[in-house]
Formats: structure tokens, sequence, C-alpha cells
């Protein structure tokens, strides 16, 4: 473990598609787990932003969006106001086997104004969206922070961070995490454009 747990503290940067966004990634080459943090300053409020990102993922605007992001299929079961369920399928290229995720999508606002969207894995819905024959289950979590930024005057600041950690399972080359990394993190460059319009 020695040798792996160094080689986890080595973060790459990738290469952002806006100068005011830290992305970056950390992987082993041939493992299947990998750990990227995004980190920006949005001019919204911290309930515009949960607003935005937590109803996104089933918005006509996604719909037309989520090719980008190699997502072939995905479907929405809501739960409640505060949650609901998360079934998609993707493509990472590099001849690999397509990869699927069932996730619980929640957020929550915190007591000092910091509000939180989590997506975990599930086991729910599972026996009613079974997993493609061929396709790979893959696993993890992601973590949306919002916080907001005391401005003095003018337009409301929100310090946004975006931490996921994701299994795809298998062996997968570096140059395929970066790829998909880097797909994955520049919805926060999208998000942020929404808001410095």
């Amino acid at each position: 473990c020695d040798k792996k747990c160094k080689e986890l503290t080595k973060w790459k940067n990738l290469q952002s598609p806006d100068s005011n966004i830290k992305m970056k990634v950390v992987h082993i080459d041939g493992e299947s787990l990998a750990t990227s943090l995004v980190k920006t300053v949005m001019e919204a409020t911290v309930e515009e932003c949960v607003a935005y990102q937590f109803t996104r993922q089933y918005s006509n605007f996604f719909k037309t969006q989520s090719s980008k992001l190699g997502i072939t299929h995905y479907q929405v079961k809501h739960i409640n106001s505060h949650a609901y369920y998360w079934m998609s399928e993707r493509e990472l290229g590099f001849m690999l086997n397509p990869r699927e995720t069932r996730s619980k999508v929640i957020w929550k606002k915190e007591g000092n104004g910091t509000a939180l969207i989590v997506v975990s894995d599930t086991k729910d819905v599972m026996e009613r969206y079974p997993v493609k024959k061929g396709n790979v289950l893959a696993q993890g979590q992601v973590v949306w922070t919002f916080e907001p930024i005391k401005s003095s005057g003018g337009k409301p600041k929100t310090a946004v961070c975006l931490t996921a950690r994701a299994d795809g399972g298998g062996n997968i080359p570096t140059v395929a995490v970066n790829y998909n990394a880097k797909k994955f993190l520049s919805q926060v460059s999208d998000f942020k454009k929404i808001f410095d319009k």
C-alpha cells in the first residue's frame, strides 16, 4: 500500500476551459479508482446554485447536453423535493465497456448557510433497473459544497467545490481517466457561465 498511497498524493492539474476554475485528478494507471476536485466562485447566491445544480439532471437543457458527458441514457425517479434516484449509462471511449450508475441524489442546507448536494451509490433501484448485460456498474460519490462568501455590496458570491470519487471497475488507463474526468469536471464551467452572464 505504501507505494500506492504515495502515488495517490500526486494530484494532476487538468486543463480547465476557464482560468477561474481549478481542476485536479489523482489516479494510479491501470486501477479503476480516481478522485477529482474542482473549485471556483460563482456570482450567485447559494440558493441559486443549489436550485440550478439539483434540478439540472432532469432539465430540458441537460437532455440536449448530456451527450457531451458521454451519457447515452439516463432516468430520474423523484423521491421528494430534496431527493431523487439517478440511473445513467455512459460511454468512456478507449474501447472500454459502457458504465452504468445507480445513485441517490440529496440536497441539504446547513445552519451556517452552506449547502450540500450529495450523490451516492444506492441499491434501492437495482431490482427495478438492472445493469445491462456487458455493461459495468460503476461506483462512487460526488459532493457539491456551496458556501456563501461575504461581499461588501455588489453581487452575491458563492464558493463552489465539487469532489468526486469514482470506481469505474476494471483496469482503466490514465489517459481514459483524465479524458473522462475533464469531461465530467467541465460541467462546472458550463454552470459558471450561467451566472457570469
